[in-house]
């Protein structure tokens, strides 16, 4: 009887072990391998946002995005256009699934964005005229990135060296 308690305790605490592992997010390394391997790096403002409930649970998204900068694009991306994104998030009012996941974009905030094409598994929402892209590095695909202000904007006139303003010489 002892032996049977024994094995009912060692087996509870091995699966409460295990429960622990299957929602850890993954670790910085990885995180910045998956950044580096994806094949767009870019910086976006979100245009358009759609979230729809999913029935088992979870978020759609679908977002229309402006590229504003190119770090790296293999689909050859170029600033100013536009590109779709899809993904999926778990509830987070619910337990957290096992893995990791892209943060929740907002619309007019701008992002650094690690994406890549659609997987094997999504290809056929993929429209013959139109790529949509995916986040690549878990929950390191989307940053936030502060947008300038009009402060920023309104910077001062660069000075000299005797604290009056600089000349610049106009161009003809």
């Amino acid at each position: 009887m002892k032996a049977k308690l024994q094995i009912v305790i060692t087996a509870f605490c091995a699966m409460l072990g295990a429960g622990s592992v299957a929602n850890a997010e993954i670790s910085f390394e990885t995180q910045r391998a998956l950044q580096d391997r994806a094949p767009e790096k870019l910086q976006i403002e979100i245009q358009e946002l759609k979230k729809k409930r999913k029935l088992g649970g979870g978020f759609n998204f679908e977002v229309v995005a402006k590229v504003l900068t190119v770090e790296k694009s293999d689909s050859g991306l170029k600033t100013g256009e536009s590109l779709k994104i899809q993904y999926w998030l778990h509830n987070p009012r619910k337990p957290v699934p096992s893995g990791s996941y892209p943060i929740e974009v907002q619309k007019g905030m701008r992002y650094k964005a690690y994406l890549g094409p659609a997987s094997a598994a999504y290809r056929a929402l993929d429209d013959e005229e139109e790529t949509i892209y995916f986040p690549t590095a878990a929950s390191g695909s989307f940053h936030q990135v502060s947008v300038p202000t009009s402060a920023h904007r309104n910077q001062p006139a660069e000075q000299d060296g005797a604290g009056q303003p600089a000349t610049r010489p106009e161009s003809k």
